[in-house]
C-alpha cells in the first residue's frame, strides 16, 4: 500500500474519533485541527518504522510497540494543543489509534 493511501484511510478512520471526543469541548476550527495534526505529524515516522520491519517474524509485535509509541506522541500533541487532561488526551489517542491498527491490519491481510 503506498503511504499516501495509508495516510488518507487513518485520517478517514482517527479524525472523526479524536473529532468526536473534542467537538463539546473546543471551537469547531481546533476541534478539527486536533482531530488530524497529531495523526499527520506521526504517520510518516511510523510508515518509515513499520517499512523496515515489514517482513519480520516479529512483524505484529512491532507494529504493537511502535503505535503504543504513536498513542503516547499523539496522546501529548493532544495535550499541548488543546490543554486538556493528559488522560483524556491518551485515552481518546488510544481509542482512534486502536481502531485504525485494527482496521489496517485488516485491510492490510485482504490486500496483501
Amino acid at each position: 500500500m503506498l503511504q499516501l493511501y495509508a495516510l488518507f484511510i487513518t485520517l478517514a478512520i482517527e479524525g472523526p474519533i479524536v473529532f468526536a471526543g473534542f467537538f463539546r469541548r473546543h471551537s469547531l476550527k481546533k476541534s478539527l485541527v486536533l482531530a488530524y495534526i497529531p495523526t499527520l505529524l506521526s504517520h510518516p515516522f511510523l510508515w518509515m518504522a513499520s517499512s523496515s520491519i515489514s517482513s519480520s517474524k516479529y512483524y505484529y509485535w512491532s507494529i504493537t510497540g511502535l503505535e503504543i509509541l504513536v498513542v503516547l506522541v499523539e496522546g501529548l500533541i493532544l495535550k499541548f494543543i488543546s490543554k486538556e487532561n493528559i488522560s483524556y488526551c491518551l485515552v481518546l489517542s488510544f481509542l482512534a489509534n486502536a481502531v485504525s491498527t485494527l482496521l489496517g491490519l485488516a485491510l492490510w491481510e485482504i490486500f496483501s
